[in-house]
């Protein structure tokens, strides 16, 4: 029984993959497989925006060299029509703090179908020139409120969001709250 741990990988799929190099394994996978690893390490680093390392881009050019298809890691990875109609609708909605803090709060009778929708607002909103940290606010099935946080590097969402008694890491971080409204949940993050 071994153990490897990289607490700087940017994936468990990077650990795997350099694994077959370090142990000269000679693993042949499937094209498919191959593609859905490289998809992994696509979405954990953001499109190798965050905890990319130079070790990041040899995994997946291990993986590239073992048959995987960067145009069907896009089409595994491609969202439906609703989904992009609701990320462009919640967009419209963009209020920017101090030049660089972008908040999207969704309204008080919307249901956000799950978190994972509100992390790619947030992902979107750091797209918009000058914005270092994007927040989105929503409330899920369960009633829930649910805010997510990502920032490109100055500023830690992690504190923010344990504030608001979440978590998460530097760039990507997120909380719930029970008995909130919207509006309240973006009082107290603004706070």
């Amino acid at each position: 029984l071994s153990y490897y741990v990289e607490t700087s990988a940017s994936s468990t799929v990077e650990l795997v993959t350099e694994m077959f190099l370090f142990y000269n394994m000679d693993v042949e996978i499937d094209k498919l497989i191959a593609s859905i690893m490289l998809a992994g390490i696509v979405v954990d680093t953001n499109n190798f925006t965050y905890r990319t390392r130079t070790r990041t881009f040899e995994a997946a050019s291990t993986l590239n060299t073992m048959g995987a298809d960067m145009v069907l890691v896009r089409k595994l990875l491609r969202d439906s029509y609703e989904e992009e109609r609701r990320i462009a609708s919640a967009m419209v909605n963009v209020e920017i703090f101090e030049n660089k803090f972008a908040i999207v709060a969704q309204s008080e009778d919307e249901i956000v179908p799950d978190r994972t929708t509100l992390a790619k607002i947030s992902d979107k909103l750091l797209t918009i020139d000058g914005i270092e940290t994007g927040f989105s606010i929503g409330k899920l099935p369960d009633g829930l409120v649910a805010i997510s946080a990502r920032s490109m590097d100055a500023v830690n969402v992690q504190i923010i969001m344990e504030e608001l008694q979440g978590g998460g890491h530097f760039n990507a971080a997120a909380t719930q709250l029970k008995d909130t409204t919207i509006s309240e949940a973006k009082e107290m993050l603004i706070q």
